[in-house]
């Protein structure tokens, strides 16, 4: 495509300016620096010459009509092209911070400047030489949603990439975190916690993989914490106090039965099994790739499973003995 020079970003002579536009079917936000990649060369393939290009980003009707522009820039090189084939350059148009509206169209137009040293080619109607308009971040207006839970209030606004959570609390809530280990003082990922007191709540929750769940309680008040897991450990019962010191809650190991812990468990999670023919209980590795499961003596089978592709991998047998703590290391590799 070639374009004549114009006489700046007012140039309506179509043989000296270019513009692509895109409709907006909802609103959209554009936040941050804003640049135009664009492949081209001085007419003739010329290598000498000085180029001068204007680029604008506008804001139109759907008919292209009552623009406001956005942003704009120019870009001046002294010679535009070193060698006789495509070069790609990149025009600044500097920050945006606009919403257009929906139903608007979103455009960039090109004028040759009147200094430049002849008339410019540009690539066009090809996927091997690609436009490009880039802005910092963009998307839809941003959304508010305001959820209650436990006497706490959560604000979680997203706009552009942006996402920002601020939780409240009331002045006579505390956030009180509880930290769950096994009877061999590791932590649990995955235990079950209920907090539950005379009038509020109850409060249930899962512990992550260092063990930890938070429950925003009253403070100055008296609460009963449960912790349990599916895989043997538990349940136990703790008093709490809310603004005193609160100690982990620990998994005690039932009586007549042993514990196993598994570890090897980078980016899978653990399974296992009294026999083939039961179906697998599955346990979440905590942050040291670790877990531990309860049960009576006997032999059982244990494995992990990937959590990227869902493969099983390292199957063995591992005997439990009552009353005791045994281990075994996991074999295989996860993607």
């Amino acid at each position: 495509m070639l374009l004549a020079k114009g006489s700046g970003l007012g140039e309506t002579d179509p043989a000296k300016h270019q513009i692509w536009s895109q409709s907006v079917s909802e609103a959209l936000v554009l936040d941050g620096d804003a640049t135009i990649n664009l492949w081209s060369h001085m007419k003739d393939f010329e290598t000498t010459k000085r180029g001068v290009v204007l680029a604008a980003l506008l804001d139109c009707d759907a008919g292209g009509s009552g623009c406001v522009t956005l942003a704009s820039g120019t870009l001046d090189v002294t010679p535009w092209n070193t060698s006789a084939t495509w070069m790609e350059r990149t025009i600044n148009l500097g920050s945006v911070d606009y919403t257009v509206a929906a139903g608007r169209t979103l455009r960039v137009k090109i004028v040759v400047g009147g200094d430049s040293g002849d008339d410019m080619w540009f690539a066009y109607d090809t996927t091997t030489y690609s436009s490009l308009l880039s802005i910092g971040s963009s998307g839809p207006p941003p959304t508010t949603t305001t959820t209650t839970s436990g006497g706490s209030t959560t604000t979680t606004t997203t706009g552009g990439s942006t996402t920002t959570t601020t939780t409240t609390l009331p002045g006579n809530r505390i956030a009180v975190e509880f930290t769950v280990i096994d009877n061999r003082n590791m932590v649990v990922a995955g235990a079950d916690v209920d907090v539950t007191h005379v009038s509020d709540g109850p409060f249930s929750g899962i512990t992550d993989k260092f063990g930890r769940i938070t429950f925003n309680l009253l403070d100055g008040e008296q609460y009963t914490a449960v912790g349990s897991t599916d895989w043997g450990h538990g349940p136990d019962s703790d008093p709490v106090d809310v603004g005193g010191s609160i100690d982990a809650l620990e998994l005690s190991r039932p009586s007549g039965k042993g514990t196993m812990t598994l570890s090897g468990g980078i980016d899978a999670e653990f399974l296992y099994r009294a026999s083939s023919s039961n179906p697998w209980t599955v346990m979440p590795a905590n942050f040291t790739d670790q877990a531990s499961f309860v049960d009576f003596g006997g032999w059982f089978e244990v494995a992990k499973r990937c959590l990227g592709n869902g493969e099983v991998e390292g199957t063995k047998s591992v005997k439990i003995a009552s009353g005791k703590n045994r281990s075994a290391s996991i074999s295989g590799w996860c993607p």
